[in-house]
């Protein structure tokens, strides 16, 4: 917990190890990133206006650092204007409360990020196979479209090599390859390799680095056949996604943006010639933000399965489909053109949904 409010702090301290938590305070952002990196808590929820460090730079600094940006954040603000909010997300955050604060809504939203956490870290899975059914060049498309975090462990079984490939988000961070230092080079020879085992260990931002080499050879087993074939699969599926969007654009030449986010609020596909890299993730952001929103108001109100929502501006319509998988399907056009491309996304969602089943 931090915040530069000593009495905001006391209520959230007081409150949360009533409910059975240990909490870590501080009162301004550097004491409270020291405090990030010391403890490695499950989750900070942090003031925005402070002195020495705000919460936008402690949520920039928490994500940039190695060993806590796994970390979720809520931020806590009185600032509550848009520009504000987009601001909080680009830096990382993952909620944003406005202040004054209900105390029993900020627990409810830590109780609702660390389920999800949980979740997300018990669906996690290993995907296996050989490099025979599925080539090395292959693997890596894979990993990239997929935007994989973790290590591949390789082993080539016709020189007994082993090697490890660290990802974050698809792009390849080091490789480990004997005495290899050029990553350039490493890559060319593991192209070579296709006699092996590859095994992709998701979502692990801190393995134990294992000395032995023979640590990392796993034997090929039936099991990791069948995923090497649920790879190819899963790529073929990725490819067919992306054509359902194209062709989305191309019947509606008024849309501006097209998105398709999975079931963790990660982007799949965005399809625009007007954002920025920086303004894409923005949008993505924005998109599942509104679409938890959309759901927790439906339920709330028991008004039955959310199909739609709709958003409009002065110029602009943004709406939102959900995908029964998880995830959605996001189009902004002009307001004008909105009956148009509703009727065109019902086909789309069809078609996602008929691919996904």
């Amino acid at each position: 917990m931090i915040d530069d409010t000593e009495s905001s702090l006391f209520l959230l301290q007081k409150f949360f190890q009533k409910a059975g938590y240990v909490v870590f305070t501080a009162e301004n952002g550097r004491e409270g990133l020291e405090a990030a990196v010391t403890h490695l808590p499950d989750i900070v929820v942090s003031d925005v206006v402070m002195p020495e460090m705000d919460g936008f730079e402690l949520c920039a600094k928490l994500k940039a650092h190695p060993k806590t940006q796994a970390i979720p954040i809520i931020l806590l603000t009185a600032k509550g204007d848009a520009a504000s909010t987009i601001k909080g997300f680009n830096a990382g955050a993952d909620e944003y409360i406005p202040k004054p604060f209900d105390i029993h809504e900020v627990y409810a939203r830590v109780e609702r990020i660390l389920r999800w956490v949980q979740q997300h870290k018990a669906s996690q899975t290993k995907i296996s196979g050989s490099l025979q059914k599925t080539p090395m060049f292959e693997l890596i498309r894979f990993c990239e479209e997929h935007r994989i975090s973790g290590i591949v462990h390789l082993v080539n079984d016709a020189t007994k090599g082993v090697s490890r490939i660290h990802l974050k988000l698809g792009e390849i961070e080091r490789i480990e390859l004997r005495a290899i230092t050029d990553m350039t080079e490493a890559l060319d020879e593991l192209l070579t390799w296709e006699e092996g085992t590859f095994t992709v260990e998701q979502e692990k931002l801190h393995l134990p680095q294992d000395d032995g080499e023979d640590a990392q050879a796993q034997p090929e087993t039936p099991q990791r056949s069948a995923a090497a074939e649920d790879v190819a699969t899963a790529s073929a599926r990725h490819d067919e996604l992306k054509h359902i969007l194209a062709d989305l654009r191309n019947q509606t030449e008024e849309l501006e943006i097209v998105t398709l986010t999975d079931a963790h609020d990660n982007m799949l596909h965005i399809l625009s010639n007007l954002l920025s890299p920086q303004q894409q993730e923005t949008f993505g952001n924005l998109q599942s933000k509104i679409m938890q929103f959309s759901h927790q108001t439906t339920d709330a109100l028991e008004l039955g399965t959310l199909q739609e929502t709709l958003l409009m501006s002065e110029e602009n319509a943004f709406i939102l489909y959900p995908i029964e998988q998880g995830g959605g399907l996001g189009v902004m056009t002009r307001k004008e053109y909105q009956g148009m491309v509703r009727w065109n996304c019902q086909d789309a969602i069809q078609k996602i949904h008929r691919l996904l089943r």
